[in-house]
């Protein structure tokens, strides 16, 4: 996308093009991240931000109670990382990175606020921003480019997603295949294949499943299985905490141990038709009020919804 273009005239976006000079906002970060990848001698997944923290000047990564998912501190010498401590296990020391704690929900977040010190001036001894911006959207979308190459290089993630469709010829084995591989939670791999087109001419929309309370309706709702997200996430519209039908071919998924795939009729949102699906059960233990569930309930149930084509036709 041009520099010149409306979306990029953020005074944060301004400033790092004429910083680094360069004129595409876009590349700069990707190639930054490609950059830190091979400094840091990272060619196979799992790809670690930790192992680049430090070049970025960063010295500390701390899980603490916030108000934001996280933050980006500047202090003397460089930055430190406030992670929020609801979701999930951050890191107290940079020496972390040795012992085998599940980093899944973290990462993205991490090299995202790695990505935000590119728009600082770290010349003096406590990095600024010598402009008038707070997040912009154009920089929030930067960083989240840089994160996405740092955690999913593009022609590597390519390369393994196609790999592993082919070998699966299932979508939904296949994104668990590629979070498993690359350590990430499933939503940023879902985007990332979406976004690289592995799925060829079909279109697939991937849609996340949890047990819980409506969390808009807290004290007239009962848990049930309700959409937690959909991708993509524009078109078409899935509702966000509509529940699945009793009988429908989630809920039947949530009491398989097996992959359920089949044709059926599917009316929400902009779903409306006969449709090819994937659906799978992630987990099961407890419900999301830490109410016991049976042991044939899952509490996640990851499905696949194809308006067009299907993997074989990929």
């Amino acid at each position: 996308m041009s520099s010149n273009y409306e979306y990029w005239k953020s005074p944060a976006v301004k400033w790092l093009l004429k910083e680094f000079k360069v004129e595409d906002a876009e590349s700069f970060m990707r190639d930054e991240a490609t950059k830190l990848l091979r400094i840091t001698g990272q060619d196979s997944p799992p790809f670690s931000p930790l192992r680049v923290a430090t070049l970025r000047g960063i010295s500390r990564i701390q899980k603490t109670k916030i108000t934001s998912l996280s933050q980006l501190v500047p202090i003397k010498g460089g930055f430190q990382i406030l992670v929020n401590s609801q979701i999930g296990n951050a890191y107290p020391s940079m020496h972390v990175e040795t012992r085998k704690i599940h980093q899944r929900s973290t990462q993205f977040t991490i090299a995202h606020e790695i990505g935000h010190t590119y728009f600082y001036d770290v010349k003096s001894s406590i990095p600024s921003r010598p402009f008038k911006d707070s997040g912009s959207v154009a920089e929030e979308r930067l960083c989240d480019i840089f994160a996405t190459e740092l955690l999913m290089p593009a022609e590597r993630f390519n390369n393994d997603a196609t790999v592993i469709l082919k070998k699966e010829r299932n979508f939904t084995k296949t994104l668990l295949r590629l979070s498993n591989l690359y350590k990430i939670t499933l939503q940023p791999i879902v985007i990332r294949l979406l976004e690289l087109g592995i799925h060829g001419n079909s279109r697939p929309v991937v849609i996340k499943w949890t047990r819980m309370i409506n969390p808009n309706k807290p004290l007239d709702s009962v848990p049930k299985l309700r959409v937690e997200w959909a991708e993509p996430a524009s078109f078409p519209y899935i509702p966000r905490y509509r529940s699945a039908r009793l009988r429908s071919i989630f809920e039947q998924a949530a009491h398989s141990k097996e992959i359920i795939c089949g044709t059926v009729f599917i009316k929400f949102g902009g779903l409306n038709g006969d449709y090819f699906v994937e659906a799978m059960a992630l987990n099961s233990g407890k419900d999301t009020n830490n109410t016991p569930l049976n042991n044939s309930l899952s509490k996640s149930v990851l499905s696949v919804v194809w308006l067009k084509g299907s993997p074989e036709e990929t």
